[in-house]
C-alpha cells in the first residue's frame, strides 16, 4: 500500500522542540485541505484535536534518545 502524499519538513518547522510546531502543523493541514479536499468536504471543526494527537505521537517518538 502506497501513502498519498508525504510531507517532508525540510526547515524543521513541523518536526521541531519549540511550541509553535503545532502552529505550523494547522496551517500545513489547513493549506492541503484547501488545495485537495474543500471542494468535496467542509474543513474539520476539531482539527485543534488531531493536531494535539499529532504533536503527541511526535513528542512519545522523539522521546527516546536513540532516535
Amino acid at each position: 500500500m502506497r501513502p498519498k502524499a508525504i510531507l517532508f519538513d525540510l526547515d524543521d518547522t513541523l518536526i521541531s522542540p519549540h511550541h509553535h510546531r503545532t502552529i505550523f502543523w494547522l496551517q500545513a493541514i489547513s493549506e492541503i485541505w484547501k488545495e485537495k479536499v474543500e471542494k468535496s468536504l467542509p474543513f474539520p471543526n476539531d482539527i485543534q484535536n488531531l493536531v494535539k494527537k499529532i504533536d503527541h505521537s511526535a513528542q512519545d517518538f522523539w522521546s527516546e534518545p536513540d532516535r
